[in-house]
């Protein structure tokens, strides 16, 4: 590195003078080109050559792999050029501060050092003298604790899919939170919510240009060649700072003037801040042109070269190797972070986020190296060809390397960022409140860490006040944890170092520092006694007198558990984690020593802390849920006679059944599956399965043996006997044959609660749009449950960046309710994982955990008592940029209550579930259901009839011990059907493949849903989560709504009367003859213009009003020919009669009959379609687009197509096993001109 700065002549970036166009309104072409220009001087991606001759300029571009023999400190690519670079270097290499004759001024000029206080000074003295030269304070912009992992994942939950939510309290800069999210690994796929916070607005506004330029700028090595000279160079490349700028400015002008700012980081990730007009000024500041060079250079001067501290500084020389004394020197003179040797002239313009007002903002000792793990740094260095002596050479590829790794992280993973400027205990009670709901930091939140930094020092908050305000935020849970560190506790401390605890304590650790080889040689007998003084407290333990500091300033009060044993971060710099609090830091040599106490200014005796809610309360969280449960119901019940019941939802109220269950409930019982599990109840998943009835898996044939006692009555149910009543024979094949005699004639009509259709994707992307970055607006008329938004919105993929409005609308207050709830539940529950398991059940079990519909009404609570003003919808942030509005009647709302409240007792719900199964009718009802079902499907299906629970078969369901409120009315009877069967609402052959990637084997049918509908629900909310998507449910007729969106009624919404969908859904109903035309003609003007846009209507009752679109009203002679042909195919039993078939066949032979004449008819005499289309300009699609005109259909089958069954696997599949609707038909309508 050359003695001066010298600037290169350079072209590309604007000047100065254009920054201040830039700055006052600036050019986009201006923009675009500081944007696009590429620095002169690339990354460096190892240890360049150090010919550089500036004068000349001349810039070597090959690798220095040949160290300078004298310092070291440079390397070149060869000999010539270290020759001909020897000239320039030569007054580097002879510098007199890398002489073996070099001595401290106060040695040369034999006087005493200004460093040296009188002797009696006691700690406390000694810290308030600290503060009187005003050189030794400062803003800390760099810190001065090495960074720390504050998740520690290995040691703690070790699941890499966890989702953790973290909060830095008092940030600083953001070192933590890099060094916490590298350490999670290339692997880890869980989402990061993290708060960042610090009271310094100057801190925040570059942690927030830190987080910007990582983030947003697209090439991750400039991204991170900029963000470290940003972080720690006093000067900066002219088109660094340009870019900057460019970047600050564009994000500032996008963003409302009072409104947070709000930037993607990376495709991803989030950046939300919600800061003050003074931040937002700074953060133009921090680019702007606030100072000359010169200017800066002189400020800088002034301060590291100050006349009045240069003893200090050659006491921290004199402690120092001879190449670090010219390192450490280049840096106090340049402020740069780059090898020694390399290029720096195009480093020419101030760094303005390190200045104010013209000067410098730091102290005269601040140093980088203090921020980060020194062994890791010279490792860094190390492997990019630096060499140790080159220090900050060896720090610039440490930080370049992770600061690459975190800018990858922000473009891979899901991080929000949630930033603040404000008081540590302000912001914890503001998120208490719920001041930040709306920033997706709802009063709710829990944090797995919560690092307080050295706040907890009495000279700061202390203790108390911040365990207060930040304790109730910790999640319960053993690994959660409230960390931080003290750095002044000792003069706030008796015997808090050595030098106080008394003239024996002192000289046993002198002993023990010379026994171990560590008291410095000086040739100055005071600098030795003053270097071994600075060191000494490495070797003292100061467990003692910090314990007695932590009961006498608070701590034996606060509410947290003071931990022991460490789990994250140890209690002492240099002291292995699981150390005992007595520990000493350790040194491994020689080198580690000198590393640690020469070149950082380490007190040693700082001290971390962590503090959780202990064994006790992680137990408790196990056990006490019953009580919750009696204090829930007790809550309820006062709320479910009020006349108003939300507004009983006080405070209190809110602390009953909000944060109270939602923290006691932490730890589940009983955590959702990631596997099949061993049927036999051990931890091991269950790999082999029963040779008999593969219904069970076990993880060895130990288990399989111990638990053949048990299994053994269901694996050995003969054929014929599923454990039901007068079930029939059954074919060579082990299948029904034949159902019993019709005892009572029932119509079964479609549950309202769940779909007897699979799925579908009402958008089809690929084969439609295909453009992934494309906006939708759907509209589902009468939508039914969620299956259909499921699967349309999990089916655009992980790369789709549009936005989502969808309109959710049905006529049924039950169904409208249960949505909304579903909803709410996968996109308010911070942990995806339990958020589906929650959704699954509450979907399709009858019987819930306990602890589940606690964390329901929890979270319905929360968000009812901030709906205060009942004259506006109910509006809920889902994620982090998802919305739900609630455009429901008020009882709706009220209604939500129900869905989850103890409305009957367990007693109450089973004998009602059981009386309408065991009913005659309902019983055959069931028997019909499982005719041609195998074996170990008539027992899976049995089983699930009788637990009412979606689970593996061999998964013990007695912790499902209370009623699913939602699938009962108010007065307890139950609403669904006797042969309630979800498998008709998902494609089964997605089903079975999904459960065996779990492990589950395809005779485990409701064990292959579970994993199923686990990996859609947990899909789901992942895309709620990183999407923009805003949900407008409604609880009206179709016509009604689409009159009063066209009327503006909900313009504020944004659905104005200028909305257009591209997808319309509706579902006919045949009970309201002009329905069809009712719907056509209002909707018609909603559909968007385009060739794909499209109303999808489905008709699955249409038979009723058209008899032949079944079988059961078909001709002879046209079913006659499906019987014979599905009996060659051995999909009927041989002998099946035509009227044996019609009467326990129809659904089967509908699969296998052609009914789109009879559809055709239909459509022609059902409301004039004919005319409806005219008068609409919409045509009917002969080859659909988007979905198949019947199930399991090709999508651009023609409409005389029959489904498609290629083997008799998938025939049992879809036919058997499923009901499905075959009859049902779908049409799309499309603009006439498109």
């Amino acid at each position: 590195m050359s003695s001066h700065i010298h600037i290169l002549p350079h072209e590309g970036p604007p000047s100065l003078e254009e920054l201040h166009s830039i700055l006052a309104g600036g050019r986009q072409g201006m923009l675009n080109r500081v944007k696009n220009t590429k620095p002169k001087f690339p990354p460096l991606e190892v240890l360049p050559c150090a010919n550089v001759n500036v004068n000349m300029n001349a810039v070597c571009e090959k690798p220095g792999k040949l160290a300078c023999g004298s310092c070291k400190i440079v390397s070149y690519c060869s000999k010539e050029c270290q020759r001909a670079h020897w000239a320039i270097h030569k007054s580097d290499c002879k510098d007199t501060i890398r002489s073996s004759n070099w001595k401290p001024g106060w040695i040369v000029e034999r006087r005493q050092p200004s460093f040296i206080v009188k002797s009696e000074m006691t700690t406390a003295e000694e810290f308030a003298g600290r503060f009187q030269d005003r050189l030794s304070i400062g803003s800390s912009l760099w810190g001065n604790v090495p960074a720390m992992d504050i998740v520690n994942l290995p040691n703690n939950e070790k699941d890499l899919k966890t989702n953790l939510g973290l909060a830095f309290a008092a940030s600083g800069d953001i070192r933590n939170v890099v060094a916490t999210v590298n350490a999670l690994g290339s692997n880890y796929s869980g989402r990061l919510n993290i708060v960042l916070n610090d009271l310094n607005p100057r801190v925040v506004s570059r942690n927030i240009a830190l987080l910007l330029i990582l983030g947003t700028i697209p090439d991750e090595a400039i991204a991170a060649d900029i963000a470290l000279h940003f972080w720690y160079s006093v000067f900066l490349p002219m088109e660094y700072r340009l870019r900057i700028l460019t970047m600050v400015t564009t994000i500032l002008k996008e963003g409302k003037p009072d409104g947070p700012i709000v930037a993607p980081l990376g495709r991803n990730s989030k950046l939300t801040c919600l800061v003050s007009s003074d931040i937002r000024r700074l953060l133009v500041e921090n680019v702007g042109p606030v100072m000359s060079p010169d200017e800066a250079h002189v400020e800088y001067k002034r301060v590291r070269t100050a006349p009045s501290r240069v003893d200090f500084r050659d006491r921290m020389y004199m402690g120092l190797r001879p190449s670090h004394r010219l390192a450490f020197l280049e840096y106090r003179r340049f402020g740069l972070v780059l090898p020694f040797g390399a290029v720096n002239a195009h480093c020419n313009v101030p760094n303005p986020s390190l200045f104010a007002y013209g000067m410098w903002l730091q102290t005269d000792f601040a140093d980088p190296l203090e921020s980060w793990d020194m062994d890791k740094v010279f490792a860094a260095g190390k492997a990019h060809g630096a060499q140790p002596e080159d220090v900050y050479g060896c720090l610039y590829f440490y930080l370049s390397d992770q600061l690459r790794a975190f800018a990858r992280h922000l473009r891979q993973r899901r991080i929000s960022f949630h930033v603040f400027s404000s008081d540590a205990c302000e912001l914890a009670q503001g998120i208490a409140q719920g001041k930040f709901a709306r920033l997706s930091v709802p009063p709710t939140i829990r944090f797995n860490r919560i690092d307080v930094s050295n706040i907890m020092d009495p000279n700061y908050v202390g203790i108390q006040g911040v365990i207060d305000a930040w304790g109730p935020l910790l999640a319960k849970t053993d690994n959660a944890a409230l960390t931080g560190y003290f750095m002044n506790w000792m003069a706030f401390a008796e015997e808090g170092r050595v030098m106080d605890a008394g003239p024996s304590v002192l000289k046993s650790t002198l002993d023990l520092m010379r026994s171990s080889n560590r008291l410095p040689q000086a040739a100055d007998p005071i600098l030795a006694v003053h270097l071994a003084m600075d060191d000494i407290d490495a070797f003292y333990d100061t467990s003692k007198a910090f314990s007695k500091f932590w009961q006498n300033h608070g701590g034996a009060d606060v509410k947290l558990q003071l931990r022991t044993a460490h789990k994250i971060i140890p209690h002492r710099l240099k002291t292995p984690l699981d150390a005992k609090p007595d520990a000493l830091p350790e040194f491994a040599d020689n080198e580690t020593w000198y590393r640690y106490t020469r070149l950082t200014n380490v007190s040693w005796l700082e001290r971390f802390v962590e503090l959780g809610h202990g064994k006790t309360d992680s137990m408790r969280a196990m056990t006490d849920s019953s009580e919750l449960s009696k204090s829930a119901e007790r809550m309820f019940t006062s709320l479910i006679k009020s006349n108003d019941p939300l507004g009983l939802l006080s405070a209190s109220d809110c602390d009953a059944l909000g944060n109270a269950i939602e923290n006691t409930l932490m730890a589940l019982s009983f955590p959702p599956l990631e596997a099949l599990p061993c049927a036999n109840l051990c931890q091991s998943p269950g790999r082999l399965p029963c040779g008999k009835c593969k219904l069970v898996s076990y993880c060895s044939q130990k288990c399989e043996r111990e638990h053949k006692s048990v299994h053994k009555k269901n694996c050995n149910i003969p054929p014929g006997s599923p454990g039901c009543h007068d079930a029939g024979s059954r074919d060579d094949d082990g299948c029904l044959s034949r159902s019993p005699p019709l005892r009572e004639e029932t119509t079964q009509m479609p549950s309202p609660l769940s779909g007897n259709l699979p799925a579908v994707d009402i958008i089809n992307l690929k084969n439609n749009e295909k453009d992934k970055a494309r906006d939708f607006s759907l509209a589902f008329l009468a939508s039914g449950d969620l299956r259909n938004v499921v699967r349309t919105v999990n089916a655009l993929g992980p790369d789709y960046t549009g936005r989502l409005q969808i309109v959710l609308n049905d006529t049924s207050k039950t169904i409208v309710s249960r949505n909304i709830v579903l909803l709410l539940i996968l996109g308010t529950m911070p942990n995806e994982t339990v958020a589906a398991d929650i959704a699954l059940h509450f979907w399709y079990s009858v019987f819930l955990p306990e602890e589940y519909r606690l964390r329901i009404l929890a979270a319905l609570v929360l968000i009812l008592q901030q709906h205060t003003d009942k004259t506006e919808p109910l509006s809920v942030s889902l994620g982090r940029l998802a919305k739900l509005t609630c455009l429901v009647p008020l009882e709706i709302t009220d209604h939500l209550l129900y869905t989850a409240g103890p409305t009957l007792s367990m007693s109450q719900a089973r004998d009602e579930y059981e009386r309408v199964h065991a009913t005659p009718a309902r019983l055959h009802a069931r028997n019909r259901a499982l005719v041609g079902v195998k074996p170990c499907h008539s027992l899976a299906f049995m089983a699930f009839w009788r637990s009412g629970v979606v689970l593996p078969f061999s998964v013990n369901s007695d912790h499902h011990t209370v009623p699913n409120s939602s699938l009962f009315s108010p007065d307890g009877t139950w609403l669904h059907h006797s042969v309630e069967n979800p498998l008709a609402s998902w494609d089964p052959n997605e089903v079975i493949k999904t459960g065996q990637a779990y492990g589950a084997q395809p005779e485990d049918i409701f064990g292959c849903l579970y994993f199923f509908l686990s990996d859609q629900l947990r899909t789901f909310a992942k895309r709620i989560r990183e999407l923009d998507i805003t949900f407008h449910v409604f609880n009206t007729t179709a016509h009604t709504l689409a009159q009063d969106i066209l009327g503006g009624e909900y313009a504020r919404h944004n659905l104005t009367p200028r909305t257009r969908f591209d997808r319309i859904d509706f579902t006919y109903t045949p009970a309201d003859a002009g329905y069809m035309r009712d719907v056509l003609s209002v909707w018609a003007p909603l559909l968007a213009e385009g060739d794909t846009a499209a109303i999808i209507g489905v008709f699955p009752d249409w038979i009723n009003a058209q008899r032949d679109g079944s079988v059961a009203g078909a001709d002879d002679a046209l079913v006659a020919p499906i019987v014979d042909k599905l009996i060659k195919l051995r999909r009927f039993p041989p002998g099946t009669t035509l009227a044996d078939a019609r009467t326990t066949e129809t659904a089967q032979l509908d699969a296998a009959y052609d009914n789109s004449k009879p559809f055709s008819r239909f459509l022609k005499k059902t409301g004039s379609l004919g005319d409806v289309l005219r008068e609409t300009m919409l045509k009917r699609r002969l080859r659909h687009k988007i979905v198949p005109q019947r199930v399991r259909m090709p999508v651009d089958a023609k409409t005389s197509d029959l489904p498609h069954v290629p083997d008799d696997e998938t025939w049992y599949r879809y036919v058997r096993l499923t009901q499905v609707l075959f009859t049902a038909r779908y049409v799309e309508l499309a603009r006439a001109a498109a």
